[in-house]
């Protein structure tokens, strides 16, 4: 546990981590591609480490060069890996799929929660297009055994009953093995995050694998190979905490690295901030915001298309001086934790009145207590979502602040040196 204590104002240089999300999806692209990967990071994500360990297993070889990737394959043949994907969701599903086409059997373990998210409508889709993806059962998927084959083209595959965008993008990065013609149908019975298929599709559409749009799906239209390299941008989705606290505090910040034209979806946050009040202009290598610390009303925000700034947005909706409104939200309950019932619990402790509506929350800000201390569930975005709360309510407690590590491991580092103190 810690407890956290901000500065008077907030100013300092901020190093963002990398989009988890792309590098994930690089690996699986360059694995089949033996393509380069351009991701300047001292620090890598805990998800990041998970896909990584799995394919160093499997015999694929990363040397590591100014933040140049190279990768090369080493695979053996008949070989039986064991994997720990611990609380990865992205990796389930990313690397199940990946495992159907290598030339070695695989077993994926992991955390109670991880097994409960998600998965099985992916496993099988994979099935009636000829994988072989063996799951536990429909509540605990673990253990997932898939036996690959790398000579395994599906021509149609039929993703029904999801509840995730990664199934989609699971499947659509696997367009370097696919022959072309070969179709994704998806049955949209759930609101799903469209931000992140267009990025996978852009990613593919960088090294030269043309996904076109058909009638509920897509279809792989064309394979030309442009050996470019894969950049990995700094992670839009890590920046809004500290645009957060920016918002709350006052000062200016200069965070590296940003671009505007960005492929992630969570840039769209930047909006919000602007209409909260929150000054934000691009420069050439990122961008500079600055805030005078005034009072914000609340407001009517719609997360659909970008999910993971939810909990940002409910801590400063407490914040607030009048109530809010949060729509969009019906994947949080398939997270790291059941956000929405966390939300409720947390945000109560800063004397918030939280009432569930069709797809969201109800925020009505209170007096702010003098104290708090704040469970984070093993969910990494509760601990830094409500870290922002310091800026009001100085010495507030955060409970397992290591969770942080899954997207953001240096996130306490870099409070510390814009001038945060912790005990």
């Amino acid at each position: 546990m810690i407890r956290l204590f901000p500065p008077d104002k907030m100013e300092a240089h901020f190093e963002l981590p990398i989009s988890k999300s792309m590098f994930n999806r690089a690996l699986v692209i360059a694995c089949q591609t033996q393509g380069r990967i351009v991701a300047k990071t001292k620090h890598l994500p805990e998800d990041c480490r998970v896909m990584m360990n799995y394919l160093q297993a499997c015999g694929f070889a990363f040397q590591v060069d100014d933040g140049v990737w190279t990768i090369s394959s080493h695979l053996k043949s008949g070989q039986h890996i064991q994997a720990d994907l611990a609380m990865a969701g992205t990796a389930m599903r990313f690397l199940t799929s990946l495992a159907c086409i290598l030339p070695l059997n695989s077993e994926f373990t992991g955390a109670a929660r991880l097994g409960e998210r998600p998965y099985l409508p992916l496993a099988m889709a994979m099935n009636q297009a000829g994988a072989s993806i063996l799951c536990h059962s429909d509540i605990q998927v673990f253990p997932i055994k898939v036996t690959g084959n790398p000579d395994w083209q599906p021509g149609n595959i039929t993703l029904s009953q999801i509840r995730s965008s990664q199934m989609v993008s699971a499947v659509l990065l696997l367009g370097p093995h696919f022959n072309l013609g070969t179709s994704l149908f998806v049955s949209k019975d759930f609101p799903l995050s469209e931000p992140y298929i267009k990025m996978t599709l852009d990613m593919l559409e960088q090294q030269g694998m043309h996904w076109t749009r058909i009638p509920n799906g897509y279809q792989l239209h064309s394979k030309k190979p442009r050996n470019s390299d894969i950049i990995v941008e700094p992670d839009w989705s890590a920046v809004s905490y500290i645009l957060g606290m920016l918002l709350l505090k006052g000062g200016e910040l200069t965070i590296h690295g940003l671009k505007p034209d960005s492929c992630q979806g969570d840039a769209a946050q930047l909006s919000y901030f602007r209409q909260l009040g929150l000054h934000v202009e691009f420069y050439s290598d990122g961008l500079k915001a600055s805030s005078s610390g005034r009072t914000f009303s609340g407001f009517q925000f719609d997360f659909s298309d970008m999910p993971d700034q939810a909990q940002t947005f409910a801590v400063l909706a407490a914040l607030a001086h009048s109530p809010s409104r949060l729509t969009g939200l019906e994947s949080l309950t398939l997270k790291e934790t059941d956000r929405i019932t966390a939300l409720e619990f947390e945000l109560r402790k800063l004397n918030a009145q939280v009432t569930r509506i069709p797809g969201g929350l109800e925020i009505v800000p209170g007096i702010l207590p003098e104290h708090a201390e704040i469970k984070t569930y093993q969910d990494h975005r509760m601990a830094m979502a409500f870290s922002m709360a310091a800026t009001q309510i100085p010495g507030i407690r955060i409970q397992a602040p290591e969770v942080v590590d899954k997207s953001f491991p240096h996130f306490w580092q870099e409070l510390s040196q814009a001038g945060f103190r912790f005990e």
